[in-house]
This record gives structure tokens, C-alpha cells and sequence, in this order.
């Protein structure tokens, strides 16, 4: 069975410059994910097949690095449901909580495909495998939300933070002089500039 891959834009004004970045990024994703699955051995991207009017629809296709169909075309169906969990992770703010199985190139093509829809440039952006829609950034709303749930959240307090990651070691007592102002001649100063921070 022949995969067809499609990314259609819905929209009236839409620039070069963020079409290309989309297929770009697509590709590059593309290019991450195969790796992944398929051995560094093997090398594939996308290509873009057809052109079709209307929306804009974009007609991909995969090659390896010899120009061959075949083999590189299995690998567009799972990437495009790849992308699809992963903006569904983004709007549940947990796309964070996969760690180094999203890469960086996972989030740019993704920022890629919602940034049009949140700006108001597209308004809407699918990725459509052989007829039925996997990947869908239909709203604004929706668009920002997954913008948003790219971003690494921040934890709730610095002080937290640095006393985690830095195991600061006072006796209670040092610690009572520092709350007081009262601390004198203290065994390592640097301890006091970093709580005062």
C-alpha cells in the first residue's frame, strides 16, 4: 500500500518564508525520527511529491539516500502519528515529562506547524495519511495552548531549586546567626552570598 502524506494549510495569507520553514522542520524531524527507528545506517527525508490547489496542500513523500521509494516510505505513517501524540502531550502540558524522547527538532516542527494557526496567518493546519487526519491545529486557542505546552515549565522557587541542586551544609545554629544578622567570621562566606541571592 502506497502512503500518502499530506500537509494542508487552510489560509489566504500565508508567507514563503513560514511555508518553508514548516516542511524545513518537517523534515528534519523526518530525518531525526528515521535515524531513531531505522539505524543511523539508513538515511531518509522528505520530499514533496505534488503540489495541489485550493488550500495549500503539499502532497510528501520519503527517499532514502539512493532516491529509493520503497523503504523510506514506511516510515511516514508512524512519523506523522508521532507528531500527532506529540501535540497532544503540548496541549496536556506533559510533552515535558517525555524528556529526551522529544527532540529538538520534534519541538521545532511542531512551533512550526501551530505558530501560522496562532498568529492568525492560517487558519487551520493538517497532517492527513492516506485520506484520514492524524495531526489537527484547528483553532487559535488550540494552537497557543500547544505553544505554550512546549515551553519546560519552571519550578516554584529558586530558593528551592539551588538548595537542591547545591546541598548547602550549615549547622542550624549558623543558620539561627544568618536569620538574625548576627553570623560572625562564618567557616565558608560563600554560603551566606548564595543564601542572600
Amino acid at each position: 500500500m502506497v502512503v500518502e502524506l499530506k500537509l494542508v494549510i487552510e489560509t489566504e495569507h500565508l508567507s514563503a518564508a513560514e511555508i518553508s520553514r514548516m516542511l524545513v522542520d518537517l523534515d528534519k524531524s523526518f530525518k531525526v525520527f528515521v535515524a531513531r527507528r531505522g539505524g543511523r545506517s539508513f538515511k531518509a527525508e522528505l520530499a514533496v511529491s505534488a503540489l495541489r490547489s485550493g488550500s495549500i496542500e503539499i502532497l510528501l513523500d520519503a527517499i532514502d539516500s539512493l532516491g529509493k521509494l520503497a523503504q523510506a516510505r514506511q516510515f511516514l505513517a508512524p512519523f506523522a502519528t508521532h507528531l500527532a501524540q506529540l501535540v497532544q502531550l503540548a496541549v496536556g502540558m506533559k510533552i515535558h515529562k517525555l524528556g529526551s524522547e522529544v527532540t529538538a527538532a520534534d519541538r521545532k516542527v511542531i512551533k512550526s506547524l501551530a505558530a501560522p494557526v496562532a498568529n492568525g496567518h492560517a487558519s487551520q493546519i493538517n497532517i492527513v495519511n492516506n485520506g484520514s487526519i492524524v495531526l489537527n491545529i484547528g483553532s487559535a486557542e488550540e494552537a497557543k495552548a500547544i505553544l505554550d505546552g512546549l515551553m519546560v515549565p519552571k519550578p516554584d522557587s529558586e530558593l528551592v531549586q539551588h538548595l537542591a541542586v547545591d546541598r548547602l551544609a550549615i549547622t542550624k545554629q549558623q543558620f539561627a546567626e544568618l536569620e538574625q544578622g548576627t553570623l560572625m567570621g562564618s567557616e565558608s562566606p560563600r554560603v551566606c552570598r548564595r543564601l542572600s541571592t
